[in-house]
């Protein structure tokens, strides 16, 4: 079934206790996602230089509102954030150096560039 025809085939109500359902199934592993985890936390242990350190829940998939990380608010942790949203705004806008130059070498870069031009246009 489409997924426009199931829409208008439910409530709203109906609607909101399927989400809830989901959130909660999603939540709740079942017995093979158990197994699973199992699976993954023995290879995982055996790859490990700590085996000990690594528990069942680590490898739990978390959904909605238990999904959100918090990092710790350490100097490390603040330092790394403020290196993401650094690279993010490079990323978006690039890097622009700025130069100082005295007025006598903007001048002379200003010279150059019209006589670079002129050269141009008296070759067309």
């Amino acid at each position: 079934m489409p997924l426009e025809e199931w829409m208008k085939t439910i409530s709203h109500r109906e609607y909101r206790t399927r989400l809830e359902w989901l959130n909660r199934q999603w939540n709740n592993p079942s017995l093979v996602c158990h197994y699973l985890m199992m699976v993954g936390a023995e290879v995982r242990r055996v790859l490990s230089k700590k085996p000990n350190e690594i528990q069942l829940d680590d490898l739990r998939l978390k959904f909605g509102e238990e999904a959100s990380v918090k990092e710790p608010k350490t100097p490390a942790g603040k330092q790394a954030k403020a290196d993401r949203a650094k690279m993010g705004w490079l990323g978006a806008v690039g890097r622009v150096i700025h130069k100082v130059i005295s007025r006598e070498e903007a001048e002379a870069e200003a010279e150059a560039q019209v006589k670079s031009q002129e050269e141009t246009n008296g070759r067309r």
